[in-house]
């Protein structure tokens, strides 16, 4: 055999025995991975506070949430918010009752909650169903959306990176929505605004806008929840 092709054939298996041990060790390397932020709000304690009671064959059934923290003085305002808007609307809700002979034998109040955790937030949703007469029943969301760093309860401001334009942003995704799903909005959404108490929540790090029945369009169209595709960025939402 040619002298040449030997001393070729040797060379590029050397080169190809170099390159595989090049690569091996590069495998070998462990990639190094970033751990995810960590997730305060889920050191919160959440216990249900359960109220069941029956009148005049009525029923109110209450379950909703009490959460625990470091901050006593905390808990203590959270708490009380939360039982006192939940009775508020039953008082309501059995006043309206009462009114309409109707209603006898068929009023119930019903309050379940679920909790959401996203980074430094909390949010808790109750959902009240509203049993007045045999034809009119009501489902209201109310939240309650918690800064585990700060101890208050935020407002939709707070859980955007970037600030500025960010109610216009809402409303715009709002009406676009709106006009996808056939929802007629209130004179036509010309009215619309999102302010700084609009009803919301965060779920599998979504942002969700809530509106009670009647609030943006009519009552027919119930409660209505809006899911708003912004990113979120350890648990700031940008746009």
């Amino acid at each position: 055999m040619n002298k040449k092709i030997i001393i070729l054939i040797v060379l590029v298996s050397i080169l190809c025995i170099i390159a595989t041990c090049l690569f091996r060790q590069k495998k070998s390397i462990p990639t190094p991975t970033i751990p995810p932020k960590e997730q305060l709000s889920t050191q919160i304690v959440v216990k249900p506070k359960v109220i069941n009671y029956e009148y005049d064959s009525r029923r109110v059934s209450l379950r909703i949430p009490q959460v625990e923290t470091t901050n006593s003085s905390f808990n203590t305002y959270v708490n009380n918010r939360i039982s006192m808007e939940m009775d508020v609307d039953k008082v309501y809700a059995e006043t309206t009752a009462g009114m309409n002979k109707d209603s006898i034998g068929m009023f119930y109040y019903e309050v379940d909650y679920d909790r959401f955790d996203c980074f430094d937030y909390l949010s808790l949703v109750c959902t009240q169903n509203i049993q007045l007469v045999p034809d009119r029943k009501i489902t209201k969301t109310k939240t309650y959306n918690i800064d585990v760093k700060k101890n208050t309860l935020c407002e939709i401001k707070d859980v955007f990176a970037n600030k500025g334009f960010f109610m216009t942003k809402l409303k715009e995704e709002v009406l676009s929505q709106s006009e996808e799903k056939g929802i007629e909005l209130k004179d036509g959404g010309n009215f619309l605004s999102i302010s700084d108490t609009q009803c919301f929540y965060i779920k599998d790090f979504k942002l969700h806008l809530v509106f009670e029945p009647g609030e943006i369009a009519a009552v027919a169209f119930g409660e209505l929840d809006y899911e708003i595709p912004f990113e979120n960025e350890n648990g700031l939402f940008v746009f």
